[in-house]
């Protein structure tokens, strides 16, 4: 008994007696779950790009230059130029449009790929 009432007596130190209408007045703050959603779409839109275009949208996230990460990657600027505009546009399709057509892996045997999953979504 002595521990529970110990245990009340220092929940109520967190509790305070405030007016009705002081509620009004406090300032509220806007959850985060909607950054941690989008987060989520993100990173799913972009395990769905193709191998190629993934590198060079990641390589731009780092800021790397045009002409630094097409020699990271081996190839001409302007190749890679193409495969970050493909990319973002792709990644841009992917994120806002919930119907859009993930990456084809061009082999005949195709991994099963992700899909959106809300079920189960816990934040926080």
């Amino acid at each position: 008994m002595r521990n529970t009432f110990l245990s009340s007596h220092r929940r109520d130190r967190f509790h305070g007696d405030l007016p009705d209408d002081a509620f009004d007045r406090i300032e509220g703050t806007s959850g985060g779950q909607d950054l941690a959603l989008e987060l989520r779409d993100v990173g799913w839109a972009l395990e769905q790009l193709s191998p190629d275009e993934r590198e060079a949208v990641m390589l731009a996230v780092q800021g790397l230059s045009g002409a630094d990460a097409a020699s990271q990657l081996g190839i001409l600027p302007s190749t890679y130029k193409s495969r970050l505009a493909r990319g973002r546009g792709h990644l841009r399709e992917l994120i806002d449009n919930p119907e859009a057509q993930p990456y084809a892996p061009p082999s005949k045997l195709r991994h099963a790929l992700k899909t959106r999953n809300w079920h189960g979504v816990v934040i926080g």
